[in-house]
């Protein structure tokens, strides 16, 4: 997360400044905290190709911006940024999504826009979740031009495709055929959009949905095990172990114990 104040007018070398952004500079893929300077709000320009949109914030106006690659610069006024995890908010989304049921369909080509909101301080990366996670509770993620931009990375479809298919067996080399990647590209690319590499993600997702039907459903910790392509029932309770400090018998048992108990009252 990275906190910046741009101002049109600003001079100073020692802190960041629209001064230092050339008309052609080019933004990588980002979503932003701004707010317009309490005086004057603040216009923002963005141009990627031959298309350029203007955003107008009034007096001490926060909202979140979202856009692919871009021109950016200053118009008027001053803004004050926080720029958050870009690459966090797609893997988020696309969780979302794939929790809804939603299809990973894109609704309206968008490379930028902005959403207006009160926010009553600057945001963290957390915070950057929670207002992703808010916006698709309240429905307003299936219509919303931000959700649309977010669908529309690459990353964002990459995730989903892993989503369907890691549960599958396959190797990532017969994954990344059937994405149409070459195994090294394929790897390339998950990794960027995970933040992680590809087999340690791969590994967590089985284990945390093998935990949780172990811990809500009528079934043994054995088929677990072979429902979710463990190769034994040590390699399932070692990995448990590992990860949670202790073996999926003793969980299971732990938590048995504490819903009886709350039954019980």
């Amino acid at each position: 997360m990275v906190n910046n104040s741009l101002s049109a007018s600003d001079e100073r070398t020692h802190e960041p400044s629209i001064k230092n952004y050339a008309d052609d500079h080019i933004e990588v893929n980002s979503v932003w905290w701004i707010q317009g300077d309490a005086q004057e709000g603040a216009v923002l320009s963005l141009t990627r190709t031959d298309d350029t949109s203007l955003y107008r914030l009034r007096p001490a106006e926060t909202g979140v911006l979202c856009f692919k690659a871009s021109s950016v610069s200053l118009v008027s006024g001053n803004i004050k940024i926080v720029k958050g995890n870009f690459a966090d908010i797609v893997k988020l989304q696309a969780f979302i999504d794939a929790a809804f049921g939603q299809e990973p369909v894109i609704r309206t080509p968008v490379w930028s826009d902005l959403y207006l909101s009160p926010f009553r301080k600057e945001l963290t990366d957390e915070g950057f979740k929670k207002w992703l996670i808010t916006l698709n509770l309240k429905r307003e993620g299936r219509n919303s031009n931000i959700c649309d931009l977010l669908r529309s990375t690459e990353s964002y479809w990459v995730i989903r495709f892993l989503l369907n298919s890691y549960d599958n067996e396959l190797s990532l080399k017969s994954m990344g055929e059937r994405y149409g990647l070459s195994s090294s590209h394929f790897r390339r690319i998950t990794k960027q959009a995970l933040g992680n590499s590809t087999k340690y993600e791969l590994c967590q997702w089985r284990l945390s949905n093998a935990l949780l039907e172990l811990l809500e459903g009528d079934i043994s910790i054995t088929d677990v095990a072979i429902k979710h392509g463990y190769a034994s029932l040590s390699h399932f309770s070692n990995e448990v172990k590992s990860t949670l400090g202790i073996p999926p018998r003793k969980l299971k048992n732990l938590i048995e114990c504490i819903s009886n108990n709350e039954t019980s009252k």
